[in-house]
């Protein structure tokens, strides 16, 4: 009996708990939990290269209850190399592999800087070399040459005679390394040799009057313009002034001075020449010209051989007593050189022709107008000279040139006391000889 009222009340409290359990079921539902939002990614585990990594986390701020879940990733990994090594070497796990004239981990740092290296190699900012400058082909062909600086080895690009144009090509001269080594062949001067010192040579040159129409002709030989000149003194009236002259330059030593591989073409000669003339009256000038001498050579084409010149020009103008004609014959050398630009990695090209300035040389002859008769000691005093003295007379022989020259004595001409010069007399002196043949010759005063 006793045990049957136990279980009656054990029963009771049983479906007293189930109805209780029941009733909280009933009254939760399930709620799952709540994260933060992702922090920011952590710095990358290295700098470059291709093992760095790097993570973010969040937290649970509200845990899952009644039942519910919480699977949310509470943290993240991804690479985070940096691509390309700035875009200087080749990345490896942790750092970079630099090419040339970068350093640093990830190739970061330029290298310190050498003028005019093509190749430039550091691992630091202190520790750098050149391994080859630029513009260098072989031995022979280049432009600059390494040198040593500060005691450091291969530290600087020192620039060679050269094709470049911040260089020098020192022709025609000798330049057995850098440009102030340059020295100039006589006669050319200048950084790169590119003046002439020295003028072309005159080596004959004579100045002519002609009267065409009676083929009359009155001569002046032209002499150095530094030197005084005499004039010549003459009556004929003319209408055509000639000069004939003939002029060459010719460089010395030209063997002592081989071309460098980067000279392609060098000539020099005579490059112009040609005569002014202008007529002076009363210490003015009233007419004047000038007459080149076309054969065909300048600064592109100069003349290396003898430069003959015999050109003229016509004259029609009245000439007065006391008139003056000066003639100045010049001749200029010049020429050029072109190089050989190797400039780019494989062959070469042309560059345009540098041309060499010249000097000119000059030779001038001058005639003076005279048409006043000259009159005889015995018209303006008493004297005893012969006016014409014949010379000995003069026969047909072999050899003789047959020629009468006459001396006239005691002429007075008021313009040519005091001055030096000669006096051409425009008359013929005839001779008879052999009945057949005549000949005149100048006459002088004395």
């Amino acid at each position: 009996m006793k045990l049957f009222q136990i279980l009656i009340v054990m029963l009771i409290l049983n479906v007293h708990g189930v109805s209780v359990l029941r009733r909280r079921r009933r009254g939760c539902s399930p709620v799952n939990c709540s994260v933060s939002s992702w922090s920011s990614w952590s710095e990358c585990s290295a700098p470059c290269g291709t093992d760095g990594t790097q993570t973010r986390t969040r937290s649970v701020t509200n845990p899952a209850s009644c039942g519910g879940s919480c699977s949310y990733q509470l943290k993240e990994t991804q690479a985070c190399n940096v691509p390309g090594c700035n875009d200087h070497g080749s990345p490896r796990s942790t750092y970079c592999d630099c090419v040339d004239e970068w350093w640093g981990t990830c190739c970061e740092n330029p290298c310190t800087n050498i003028s005019n290296c093509e190749k430039l190699n550091c691992t630091s900012a202190d520790d750098y070399i050149c391994e080859q400058c630029k513009y260098y082909r072989n031995e022979e062909i280049r432009a600059f040459r390494l040198t040593d600086s500060d005691g450091f080895p291969n530290r600087k690009c020192e620039a060679l005679c050269s094709w470049r144009p911040d260089s020098t090509f020192c022709y025609p001269g000798n330049c057995p390394s850098t440009p102030t080594s340059c020295t100039c062949a006589p006669g050319f001067s200048g950084d790169k040799c590119m003046q002439m010192t020295t003028s072309p040579t005159i080596l004959y040159c004579e100045a002519n009057l002609t009267h065409t129409k009676t083929n009359w002709t009155v001569q002046a030989d032209c002499t150095d313009e530094q030197e005084a000149s005499d004039t010549v003194y003459t009556s004929l009236v003319p209408d055509q002034i000639q000069v004939k002259w003939s002029a060459e330059y010719i460089m010395q030593n030209i063997t002592n001075y081989p071309k460098p591989y980067y000279i392609n073409n060098f000539t020099v000669g005579v490059v112009a020449s040609s005569f002014d003339w202008f007529v002076q009256r009363d210490g003015y000038t009233i007419l004047n010209g000038s007459v080149t001498c076309s054969t065909g050579h300048d600064k592109d084409n100069p003349n290396e051989d003898l430069h003959f010149c015999n050109v003229y020009e016509d004259l029609n103008f009245a000439f007065d007593n006391h008139d003056k004609v000066y003639v100045t014959t010049s001749a200029t050398n010049g020429g050029y050189v072109d190089i050989r630009n190797f400039d780019e990695p494989s062959g070469y090209t042309v560059d345009p022709k540098q041309y060499y300035k010249g000097q000119t040389i000059s030779y001038v002859a001058d005639f003076t107008f005279d048409f006043e008769k000259p009159e005889h000691c015995s018209i303006t005093a008493s004297c005893s000279k012969t006016m014409l003295d014949a010379g000995a007379a003069v026969t047909k022989s072999v050899g003789s040139s047959n020629i009468i020259h006459s001396v006239f004595s005691k002429c007075i001409d008021v313009r040519l006391v005091n001055s030096v010069g000669r006096w051409y007399w425009s008359s013929i002196m005839v001779a008879l000889l052999d009945n057949k043949k005549n000949k005149y010759s100048r006459s002088s005063y004395i």
